[in-house]
């Protein structure tokens, strides 16, 4: 073998190994793990809340896909999970049929690593060793018709890693109308789209257990948030 046979073989062998680990560094739908979903690949589920003054509220809901924690896998082609990649959930897409905002993030986060973008309606973190973030969102839904007005369906929001797109997530809100958190008139306006759903009512804003419609498990659980107090406050609106 020559000597300028066995450098093009190098060459050749070096390119594929530059190849290969490119691509392993590329999050992948198929791979990744979005929050609420049942398993790598499938749509998700996630939940904004209201805070205390001090920290976004740690308690709604009751079932794995209703909990206030947005935990969430990125991994590579291989299922290696990557660590250092950007996550960005982009709730643009969430606007009612007069394109009006119906999920409207606030402008501050306080849990550590969660940056609100308003410019884009972005929430952005940044995953840990082993490729996950679990993070608290606080935001709040735009109901301001008694839990009838124009909304965003399902899976409106959009999640993205290292600008890859993972997949779609329902929103659903706490805080349905960006006053005072939590409180009994959320309540009243879970339980009217509750009562027309499927129907007028039928948003995924009201949706807090994941399976896509609006019922009374939903209206139960921001009843508990509701006592539970610890979203008593709105976040301040990214407009």
């Amino acid at each position: 073998m020559t000597a300028l046979v066995r450098k093009a073989m190098l060459l050749a062998v070096g390119g594929i190994l530059v190849a290969s680990a490119a691509m392993a560094a590329v999050p992948s739908p198929g791979n990744s793990t979005l929050p609420g979903a049942a398993g790598p690949g499938a749509s998700g589920h996630i939940d904004l809340v209201g805070w205390d003054g001090v920290a976004a509220d740690p308690t709604p809901g009751t079932s794995a896909a209703a909990k206030s924690l947005i935990t969430m896998t990125v991994r590579d082609l291989a299922n290696n999970a990557i660590a250092g990649a950007l996550v960005v959930f982009y709730f643009q897409p969430c606007k009612g049929s007069g394109g009006q905002e119906d999920v409207v993030i606030a402008d501050v986060q306080p849990d550590p690593g969660v940056t609100a973008v308003c410019t884009d309606s972005t929430i952005r973190a940044v995953t840990d060793g082993a490729g996950q973030i679990s993070i608290r969102i606080v935001g709040s839904a735009h109901n301001v018709g008694g839990g009838l007005s124009t909304g965003a369906g399902y899976l409106c929001g959009i999640v993205y890693a290292d600008g890859v797109d993972l997949g779609r997530v329902t929103v659903g809100c706490y805080d349905q109308n960006g006053a005072a958190g939590t409180n009994p008139s959320d309540v009243s306006s879970v339980q009217s789209a509750a009562l027309q759903s499927p129907g007028p009512g039928d948003f995924g804003r009201c949706d807090f257990d994941g399976n896509s419609s609006v019922n009374p498990t939903d209206t139960s659980q921001i009843q508990s948030v509701s006592l539970q107090g610890l979203s008593s406050q709105s976040g301040s609106p990214c407009y």
